[in-house]
């Protein structure tokens, strides 16, 4: 390893790369293999549209980009010993770049006893982060609480990592790290904090002498570093995703894309300057000629939306949001009682999910209420769906069975076990409209081709009806229903299916109608639907864009858009608004909203710091989980008097919170 300032960068680097980006295989392993119940298995269902873990069904995903490994990965596939993640470099998986395999002993993850020990292998090829190695978690009880022991190799820089760390019942994260490279070893020691976090740490580098302090957080893959020896020294990752580093002089570097970058060679690698760097050429994304040199594009075209040149994120409508935002009560949460708003209706009560248990706001500002539990099955509970008569639908972890439908005709009442299919296993009511239609999905517990147990989308005319099976459709998930009848849902193709060429995946479609049959989205995997207003607009990205699709016809229409912006939709209000999110070049996520037909504004942007001291908002919670099972998303509600409520986390990133945020000025 060099010395002086290069050792600097150095140490930043592989720290970086080892405590940030390495521990992501194993703690995937962990999210993966974690007791039926735990929190860690719980905090993976947070959406409606992704509760593959809870629900212990997991049908067959399309690949995932994971952009800090630069890899696309699937959802696992079953073994006889476990699961095993195939990686690849391309989306359409034709170049494999290796596994991760996670095994138990009975081939399963029901644990009937503790402690209970999972071995997991891996061995990647290629992206960011190649590595081979192997680990061991042993559970100690139905909470989740772990020890992870292993040794994993970073085979581009051949930095070798030793981990030694414990999870306890309160999902506190301690131990030890150790990474060892050209003769050098960094120690992390002490580290303490809570999984979803920042978790503090002392480092030392010998044998130069090095030592210091800092944080990682694992839900955001940021990392800090201040030294005592040399003094002065530091490094951080920025919003952009550079690692800045500070030398003793006060001098820094910027290292862009740290994840890829060499140890030896980091500065040359990477086209870092010395001081700050105000002149590096953009070329990546659809802005081939400009020369970036604040940090805003300002030449670059836009491919998708009609916004040119730089982009303030004030759009061009009415909109103000300058009051400041409300803390849901009963959502805040370290990630050892995860606490999540479901929806809402037009009246703007909501339902959610608080430790576990179903439970309902009368109002944003109100104290939430827990629902009555299922006489039948007094166990846990969720409630996913409230329509503007107050009546809920949700389910419940059943006695005999998986997961059995709820229905609750008051949020004071008793719950109703909604009648299912005959045969069924499992089955879940996901959402209720207006009229009191449900929709919902049901297994039998046979498995498809791929080896997961099969769904069936189904509905209810009212709750006191027998299911009825929708057309068109196996191994789908419906999500909502509009006042309008239409149904939201996704499914996978196995054999080749509406939608997909004959090629196999899973894809977005819609149901016209209760009686009509399933209508794909989008031709290929890459559509992903996230919300329908209660007219049937739907709303979700397509190919990295933000778009929605319009009743009847579903025709794609893409949101403007700034230029070489990455987004998506995520929810709809009555008059069509969309309350979505944009990630720029840069990597820095904005919450966005579109008036009708208008630009979109930056809702984070719009708030006045001196009113959101206390919550930065976004909506990403828990992000460190979409290493698993692609969960990024939290539900999301716009109000049609575009008042909405969305996730937040406290600038530590050590709370994450639902808050309520209200206009100022609205349309």
């Amino acid at each position: 390893m060099p010395t002086g300032n290069a050792a600097v960068v150095a140490t930043s680097v592989g720290s970086y790369q080892s405590l940030s980006a390495g521990i992501a295989y194993p703690f995937s392993a962990i999210m993966a293999s974690s007791p039926s119940g735990s929190t860690l298995h719980s905090l993976g269902m947070l959406s409606p549209l992704y509760r593959n873990y809870l629900v212990r069904l997991k049908p067959q995903q399309p690949l995932t980009l994971n952009p800090e490994l630069n890899l696309y990965s699937d959802n696992g596939t079953t073994t006889a010993t476990g699961l095993t993640f195939h990686y690849y470099t391309d989306s359409a998986g034709k170049d494999p770049a290796g596994t991760m395999s996670v095994n138990s002993p009975t081939g399963n993850f029901n644990y009937t006893s503790y402690p209970a020990t999972v071995a997991v292998a891996v061995n990647l090829t290629a992206g960011n982060l190649p590595c081979q190695g192997s680990a061991s978690i042993t559970f100690g009880g139905d909470s989740g609480s772990n020890a992870l022991k292993g040794t994993l190799k970073l085979t581009r820089n051949s930095e070798v990592l030793t981990v030694n760390l414990n999870l306890s019942d309160s999902m506190q994260v301690s131990g030890t790290l150790s990474i060892s490279e050209s003769g050098s070893t960094i120690e992390a020691t002490n580290l303490n904090g809570p999984v979803t976090g920042n978790i503090a740490l002392n480092v030392a580098l010998q044998p130069q002498g090095f030592t210091g302090t800092g944080t990682i957080n694992l839900t955001n893959d940021a990392i800090t570093l201040d030294f005592t020896s040399p003094k002065g020294a530091s490094c951080k990752l920025d919003s952009s995703g550079d690692l800045i580093v500070t030398y003793p002089s006060g001098t820094t570097d910027t290292i862009k894309n740290p994840l890829s970058a060499t140890l030896s060679g980091a500065l040359g690698v990477t086209g870092s300057t010395t001081g700050t760097n105000t002149t590096g050429t953009n070329t990546t994304g659809t802005n081939t000629t400009g020369t970036n040199t604040t940090g805003t594009n300002t030449t670059g075209t836009n491919t998708t939306g009609t916004t040119t040149g730089s982009y303030s994120g004030q759009g061009d409508g009415t909109l103000e949001y300058a009051n400041a935002p409300v803390t849901i009560s009963g959502t805040p949460s370290n990630g050892s009682s995860p606490a999540t708003i479901s929806s809402g209706n037009k009246n703007k009560q909501l339902v959610g999910n608080v430790q576990f248990y179903g439970v309902y706001w009368s109002s944003p500002t109100a104290q939430p209420k827990t629902l009555a539990i299922d006489p039948n099955n007094q166990t846990v509970t969720r409630a996913w769906s409230i329509n503007s008569s107050s009546q809920i639908v949700g389910e419940v972890d059943g006695n005999a069975s998986d997961v059995v439908p709820l229905y609750w005709p008051t949020p004071t009442a008793t719950p109703v076990e909604l009648k299912v299919l005959p045969g069924t296993v499992s089955c879940a009511a996901q959402w209720i409209n207006d009229s009191g239609e449900i929709v919902g999905w049901s297994s039998s517990g046979q498995n498809n081709t791929s080896g997961y147990p099969a769904t069936v989308p189904v509905y209810w005319k009212s709750y006191t009806a027998s299911p009825v099976q929708l057309a068109g459709a196996t191994n789908t998930m419906p999500s909502y229903i509009s006042n309008s009848g239409a149904i939201l849902g996704q499914i996978e193709s196995l054999d080749g299916g509406i939608g997909d060429g004959g090629a196999g995946g899973y894809f977005p479609v819609v149901w016209k109608s209760p009686t009509a049959t399933a209508t794909s989205l989008g031709p290929n995997e890459e559509t992903e639907p996230f919300g329908m207003s209660q007219s049937g607009i739907v709303t979700g990205t397509l190919n990295g864009a933000a778009e929605t699709w319009s009743p009847n016809s579903y025709a794609a229409k893409a949101l403007p858009a700034p230029a070489a912006y990455a987004g998506s939709g995520l929810t709809l209000n009555s008059a069509g608004a969309v309350l979505g999110y944009y990630l720029s070049k840069s990597q820095t996520l904005h919450l966005a909203v579109w008036e009708p037909n208008k630009n979109p504004f930056f809702v984070d942007e719009l708030v006045p710091a001196s009113t959101n001291a206390d919550w930065i908002l976004t909506t990403y919670y828990y992000g460190f989980f979409d290493l698993i099972d692609d969960v990024k998303f939290i539900p999301t509600i716009l109000f049609d008097d575009y008042s909405m409520v969305v996730a937040a986390q406290n600038k530590a990133g050590t709370v994450f919170s639902n808050v309520y945020l209200a206009p100022s000025k609205a349309p």
